[in-house]
């Protein structure tokens, strides 16, 4: 994953595009246990009434990689003077903004597109 991003980056500088990696929010680690139930979305996650090999990961395994991608995310973004637009920090972590436990809904993408355009935008005095 890393090895990946740092191509990303290398690649983007050679065709002139500013790189900007963005990290992403685990609905897991919410406060509202209604965005708990990855199991009806992921089939790593399934009883094994639903997925016969049972399930891949658990949730504690599922939040330590998240939290390995992301914060490998920022440490290629400092690395390798790329912008960074961190969800995980930025985005409300409320209900109603996720259709699962991965993506966002109409009301969320609106959230999201605000936040990534205000890290965008130059700073102003």
């Amino acid at each position: 994953f890393r090895r990946n991003l740092e191509h990303f980056v290398a690649i983007a500088r050679r065709r002139g595009i500013r790189p900007i990696l963005m990290t992403q929010p685990c609905t897991l680690l919410f406060d509202d246990h209604a965005l708990h139930h990855a199991e009806t979305h992921h089939a790593q996650f399934r009883h094994p009434v639903h997925n016969p090999a049972g399930p891949s990961i658990g949730h504690e395994a599922y939040i330590a990689a998240h939290r390995l991608y992301n914060e490998i995310t920022r440490e290629v973004a400092r690395a390798e003077g790329a912008g960074l637009v961190d969800l995980e920090r930025l985005m409300p972590q409320r209900a109603g903004l996720f259709a699962d436990t991965v993506h966002v809904n109409d009301t969320g993408a609106a959230e999201q597109a605000r936040i990534i355009l205000a890290a965008l935008q130059p700073a102003r005095e």
